[in-house]
């Protein structure tokens, strides 16, 4: 779970490291669990409602609010279709409109 963190850490503050059109205005975490289930938006968080967390010094608490957000969805997935792919992307939000990604999986738990 550390490399997890460690790598969703090093993809957020690249992120929240761009300026002017490049900022990062939103940060998404998407659940895709595949098969004939749709992808579904899990949790996302607006700088302009939280501008503190998209700050360097409050990253790793942003990081784990990702990742309890993902494992929560995970489980009351699982709870309720069974055990599937937990995969999910964290996506990313340019004030102009680009967008980045990062996806991951978690183990079982």
């Amino acid at each position: 779970m550390e490399l997890l963190r460690s790598r969703i850490l090093t993809f957020l503050i690249h992120q929240i490291a761009q300026t002017d059109e490049r900022s990062c205005v939103k940060v998404e975490l998407e659940h895709r669990p595949g098969g004939d289930f749709r992808e579904r938006v899990v949790r996302e968080w607006v700088r302009a409602q939280e501008p503190t967390l998209f700050e360097v010094p409050r990253l790793h608490e942003f990081v784990s609010q990702i990742i309890d957000a993902a494992i929560e969805c995970a489980d009351d997935f699982d709870a309720q279709h069974g055990v599937v792919p937990r995969r999910f992307i964290v996506r990313s939000f340019q004030f102009m409109g680009g967008r980045h990604l990062f996806s991951f999986t978690l183990e079982e738990t």
